[in-house]
């Protein structure tokens, strides 16, 4: 065994070895935790700096990350008005819709009728 330094003989008659052990195991629980938010940061980070890279034709450049995040913000806030106006348009599609079954039905009412008569 190396030799230990004063301290950590004093630490070592401290503690005893259950102690070390459980704090090994929460120190690399930690180290584990950090390392997935890491490369979930990480590969949000490159899936963003591609979709910037697809858009602006730059496949070569990595955007200042303040400017990929506006970037992405204003993004967003496109989509978004895009989905407005798409239901928007649903809503009216939807409302002739049922102007036209109206019709439809008025018109076979009518058809019935006539050929009663």
């Amino acid at each position: 065994m190396t030799q230990m330094t004063p301290r950590a003989a004093a630490l070592y008659d401290k503690y005893d070895k259950t102690w070390f052990a459980n704090r090994v195991a929460e120190l690399e629980e930690e180290r584990d935790e950090q390392e997935r938010s890491f490369e979930l940061y990480y590969t949000a980070s490159m899936r963003g700096i591609k979709m910037w890279q697809e858009k602006t034709g730059e496949d070569m450049v990595w955007p200042d990350q303040g400017h990929l995040i506006v970037w992405l913000i204003e993004k967003t806030y496109d989509l978004e008005e895009e989905l407005n106006l798409r239901a928007k348009w649903n809503a009216q599609v939807s409302a002739l819709n049922l102007e036209f079954a109206k019709q439809l039905s008025r018109l076979r009412e009518t058809r019935r009728q006539l050929n009663e008569s």
